[in-house]
């Protein structure tokens, strides 16, 4: 279970070389033969970990030696390490059933002992087996568990893992809109730490679940996110899987030749970077594509591949699909007995898979039966003893009983006036919250009226005042022809004040915004960015074929302009591509540019308010801002507004 284990290696944070490992283990031995009792256990605990990948049974005796001699001299910090190792050794063997056990023992002795960070490790190692073997029930509890203990240490790190893990448990179970929620929260708190793994892993999950709703634009949209940030990042096992992803979603909307490339080129990469453990399901899916482009022998090299691969990792599910595709293969070239054996498969592994998941269910089923038993039993043990109690002391009985309801009646009017109490006390949160948002809004849209009141005297007042300077001026050009220099002078610093109030307004409030919506608006102020040279712009636009509320799409144009107006101003950008994307319930707005960058590091401490102008506006709508550029590299802003309770 190679793929399991490289994943495990990750969360104990460690970074192994091969070539080098067996001598490490060597010395590490030398030195435990003059070292004291502790320091031996640890030197056999880090000599095990040095022989993971090389020598399993080296590595297992060695995590055998670290028990013993732990147990032998009470170190009961080294126990529970101990036995995640051994774990981590048996999963790599391929024996997941005693590896569960020995993580569950790991976990549980880890919070015994205070070190809560390795327990959470323990709990993912747990979740991360039951899902490789298709038991997402009893995955989603322990990533639950490892989530507790996350949440407990303020471990913002493992926080986001645990969401994306949870999130990626919903979507196997088919329950996309739920698992979007996670990867969102995900995404939200990785974008607050700028931590770009997070990041491009959330918008990975995203892509998936909706390609799984089949809202293929936003799939593709999410899947090009993941893969920029994964080259950025030179994660090229997380790039052989954004490859795969966006095949998948390329071979859902037919586009098959697409689909061909972007998966061989996750192959090509695999290959050239030796990340093999990652490519298993890209073969599957280019097996496929394959097999509806009729090139059948190369379908056939892929899938066999992909189940070669799969020995290593036992991979149920997917050893189930390409079995499901070498029985579609076959039977498009009717070799029907060929694809008779391979459908046979997989119904075998697939009847043996839900009867494994049905036994789980049936034990627990029967251990709740005999609890339930247990207790009813206890229960008419207790009534039996209570009867010749109230027969043999009566009286006292009845003082006992008086007293007790006393005391409940007491203790439900404590009960019921803290919770009349706390009631109050929320709903009076809930109100200074809404009036808050009451104010915040009035302001903004107070803002808002005020400036298109300035835009309107200024064009309707001002503007009409210049005019009629204008004609009075052209009525005196008979009588100035000696002075015609001055004159024309004159004339021309009127018409540039007219165009120069036709412009502030303008700005201030662009009739297109009001008139005719976002899209409009937005269209038109690239229109002018471009007329002026200033820059390039490239603008998408998807999903926005209805109006948003006023005050949203007002925000978001007010947000439009103060990027841009910093990106001229101070990036000196040559090209700016802005995308805006309208999903289910949010609106996406990307601003890239190839300027000159900032360091995001110290974003808090710029002195000009446009940013934070930007980032007060969105967050208002309780959305997300988030800044990824560096000095001389460009920048890209990404800011999504939910829009349903503000449309």
């Amino acid at each position: 279970m190679r793929a399991l284990f490289l994943f495990l290696l990750l969360l104990f944070g460690f970074i192994l070389n091969a070539n080098n490992a067996s001598k490490k283990a060597d010395s590490l031995i030398a030195l435990s033969k003059t070292a004291a009792d502790t320091q031996k256990v640890n030197l056999y605990l880090a000599a095990c970990r040095s022989l993971w990948e090389i020598d399993d049974a080296k590595s297992l005796e060695y995590a055998n030696v670290a028990l013993q001699l732990a147990e032998k001299i009470g170190f009961k910090k080294a126990i529970p390490k101990a036995h995640g190792y051994m774990g981590i050794v048996y999963d790599n063997l391929g024996r997941g059933d005693t590896a569960m056990v020995l993580y569950i023992q790991s976990a549980k002795e880890f919070e015994e002992v205070g070190n809560l960070l390795w327990a959470s490790y323990s709990y993912r190692n747990l979740a991360v087996s039951y899902r490789q073997r298709g038991w997402y029930k009893e995955a989603m509890k322990y990533f639950l568990d490892a989530l507790r203990v996350c949440e407990t240490m303020k471990d913002t790190a493992g926080i986001i893992l645990c969401y994306i893990s949870i999130g990626g448990v919903h979507d196997h179970l088919e329950n996309e809109v739920e698992g979007i929620k996670w990867h969102r929260k995900a995404l939200q708190l990785g974008t607050l730490i700028n931590d770009k793994y997070s990041i491009a892993l959330a918008y990975n999950n995203l892509g998936v679940c909706n390609d799984d709703i089949k809202n293929y634009d936003s799939a593709i949209y999410y899947h090009n996110l993941s893969l920029k940030l994964y080259e950025e990042l030179s994660d090229y096992g997380s790039i052989v899987n954004s490859c795969g992803n966006l095949g998948n979603t390329f071979t859902h909307l037919k586009k098959y030749d697409e689909a061909e490339k972007i998966l061989e080129q996750g192959i090509k990469i695999s290959t050239i970077r030796n990340v093999n453990t990652v490519v298993l399901f890209v073969y599957i899916n280019l097996g496929m594509v394959y097999t509806i482009k009729n090139k059948f022998a190369d379908a056939e090299k892929m899938l066999f591949k992909a189940l070669d691969l799969n020995k290593t990792i036992s991979y149920t599910e997917k050893e189930m699909e390409a079995y499901y595709r070498l029985n579609e293969l076959y039977q498009k070239q009717n070799k029907h007995q060929l694809a008779l054996v391979y459908f046979q498969k997989y119904v075998t592994l697939r009847d043996s898979l839900y009867k494994v998941d049905a036994v789980s269910k049936l034990a627990e089923m029967q251990t709740l039966y005999e609890t339930e038993k247990k207790e009813a039993e206890n229960n008419e043990l207790k009534t039996q003893n209570l009867e010749k109690e109230v027969a043999i002391k009566s009286r006292n009985s009845y003082l006992v009983i008086l007293s007790a309801l006393v005391a409940v009646v007491v203790l439900l009017s404590l009960l019921f006036y803290n919770r009349y109490k706390s009631k109050q006390e929320k709903i009076l949160a809930h109100e200074v919250l809404k009036q808050q948002d009451q104010r915040t809004r009035a302001v903004i849209e107070a803002e808002e009226k005020e400036r298109a009141r300035i835009a309107r005297e200024l064009h309707d007042s001002v503007g009409q005042q210049l005019s009629a300077v204008k004609i009075n001026l052209s009525a005196l050009e008979g009588d100035l022809q000696n002075q015609k220099t001055k004159y024309e002078l004159l004339i021309n610093l009127v018409d540039e004040a007219v165009r120069e109030v036709r412009n502030i307004s303008h700005n201030m409030m662009p009739n297109t915004l009001m008139r005719s919506g976002l899209v409009s608006a937005v269209r038109e102020f690239v229109d002018k960015i471009a007329v002026s040279g200033l820059a390039k712009i490239n603008l998408e636009i998807a999903g926005l074929e209805n109006r948003l509320g006023a005050t949203v799409e007002t925000v978001l144009y007010r947000v439009l302009q103060e990027c841009v107006s910093n990106i001229i101003k101070h990036a000196h950008a040559k090209t700016i591509t802005i995308q805006f994307v309208k999903h289910d319930d949010a609106v996406s707005m990307m601003i890239e540019d190839d300027g000159s960058g900032f360091d995001t590091k110290n974003i808090n401490d710029y002195e000009g308010i446009g940013l934070k102008n930007i980032i007060s506006r969105v967050q208002f709508f309780n959305g997300t801002v988030g800044f990824d550029s560096a000095l001389g590299k460009g920048t890209t802003a990404n800011i999504e507004i939910p829009v349903n309770a503000h449309s």
